[in-house]
């Protein structure tokens, strides 16, 4: 079995998210229907979260600091979650050869 090593931001936030019990919720919540409510077909779970937020180095620290403040002034860290899975949604959107497939899920946060 290969040794793989994580980046320090990618144990830190996979650390955070387990803590605030914030983990589970991602694949049951989160990434399970998209923006009309239709069943996610796309396999997408916790770790494709995970690596997409990994793979953004330049805003790891915004990520990391965000998620420390509102955690610190008890908000709502799965607010927050959804507003990064649009990102995720909207960069797949981007460079996919079928756009429509890749509806941004959360329409409703301000």
């Amino acid at each position: 079995m290969k040794d793989v090593k994580h980046s320090a931001f990618r144990i830190w936030i996979t650390t955070f998210l387990l803590e605030k019990g914030i983990y589970s919720s991602i694949e049951s919540k989160l990434l399970l229907s998209d923006a009309k409510g239709a069943e996610n077909h796309f396999n997408l779970t916790a770790e494709t979260l995970i690596e997409f937020l990994d793979s953004a180095k330049s805003y790891q620290a915004q990520i990391k600091e965000t998620f420390v403040k509102i955690d610190f002034l008890n908000g709502d860290c799965e607010h927050y979650l959804k507003f990064l899975t649009n990102g995720m949604f909207a960069q797949m959107r981007s460079t996919s050869m079928f756009p429509e497939m890749f509806e941004i899920p959360y329409t409703d946060l301000k």
